[in-house]
């Protein structure tokens, strides 16, 4: 069986820019963009998802999916904005050549999809889960890409995803406790935006959500 390959659609589109409400299937692809040589901080930092148009929530819609996969991108770890739709899963375990069709051979993944994608093809990507918080910040302190990702218990509801940041000096830590750490440093989009905060605390606790993962990219870089 042939284990399907990356996708993207196409790279490099004016259209996918961080002052812009358009292109957000696409990558970002402004020429500026940083990449992993220059550190995961430097990617939030430069995303600036706090006042990014591409990020912020508008007529009930939030991005925190559109943030994470740019994030991810940027730093060399690979989480799909676009997958393969089922049929076009089969063809290519079938060893038929599949074009790029956008909403025929591919579909945009939203917050709850990534959970799934994660759990079901993150492995074959790179990505390994946490067995705990600790752990997940210490990767993201190496400069490991981390992500926290939820699913719905409603499906038709919006799931979340949110990077696990880099600390440095205070206010810009994790929130910790004689046992360990509490609340991991975060970068997300959604209803809030930040670039470096504990504020979304422990969101994925809430009993909206049907199950949780801390992934840890470990692969070699994209």
């Amino acid at each position: 069986m042939n284990t399907p390959s990356i996708v993207h659609l196409a790279e490099n589109s004016p259209s996918a820019s961080r002052a812009l409400t358009t292109g957000r299937a696409y990558p970002l692809g402004e020429a500026s963009r940083p990449d992993r040589a220059h550190g995961t901080a430097a990617i939030i930092r430069y995303l600036d998802v706090e006042k990014s148009a591409r990020y912020q929530a508008a007529r009930g819609q939030t991005f925190c999916n559109i943030y994470a996969c740019d994030y991810c991108y940027l730093a060399g770890a690979y989480l799909p904005r676009v997958w393969w739709t089922t049929r076009a899963l089969t063809d290519i375990a079938a060893g038929r050549s599949v074009p790029v069709k956008y909403a025929e051979s591919v579909a945009e993944l939203d917050a709850n999809s990534l959970y799934t994608w994660l759990r079901d093809f993150g492995a074959c990507f790179g990505w390994t889960l946490a067995s705990s918080l600790d752990e997940l910040q210490a990767a993201a302190n190496a400069g490991q890409v981390c992500v926290i990702s939820a699913r719905r218990v409603v499906p038709q509801l919006p799931g979340h995803i949110a990077v696990v940041a880099p600390e440095s000096t205070p206010p810009m830590v994790a929130e910790k406790t004689a046992s360990g750490i509490r609340v991991p440093l975060q970068s997300q989009a959604g209803r809030l935006n930040y670039c470096f905060s504990c504020a979304p605390g422990r969101w994925w606790e809430s009993p909206k959500f049907a199950a949780f993962g801390f992934w840890i990219h470990a692969g070699k870089q994209i």
